[in-house]
């Protein structure tokens, strides 16, 4: 794959610098090859190297967890902190990931359970 990305990228470069040499031009000879341009336009949009945006986002779960205390569950919680969690996939089907940490308790301060088998606290 990393062939492919590299001959892309080349071929996206090249395109660029025809592409600016038709910029430079009288527009007699823009229009004379618009269909050209235009090709090389569309082209470009296709061969343009994707970009990374990252988005800092805040995620809600609820996590049952299967303890014999309220606090060795809790402990139990603490180790997802700077992990990686899989929240499915993306079109393409590449797996959707993300670093969790844990920061509160969805009711704000320390962790505690908001249900103990099934009942409300």
């Amino acid at each position: 794959m990393d062939i492919i990305r590299d001959n892309a990228h080349s071929l996206y470069d090249l395109l660029c610098e025809a592409y600016e040499a038709f910029d430079g031009e009288e527009e007699s000879v823009k229009e004379e090859h618009g269909g050209l341009i235009a090709k090389m336009d569309e082209l470009l949009g296709k061969l343009r190297p994707p970009r990374e945006f990252l988005f800092d986002v805040r995620l809600n779960a609820s996590i049952r967890v299967h303890a014999r205390t309220e606090s060795e569950a809790a402990a139990m919680l603490e180790r997802i902190d700077a992990n990686t969690a899989n929240l499915g996939a993306w079109p393409n089907g590449d797996p959707i990931l993300c670093e969790v940490s844990i920061f509160e308790n969805a009711g704000g301060g320390v962790l505690s359970a908001v249900e103990i088998d099934g009942e409300p606290t």
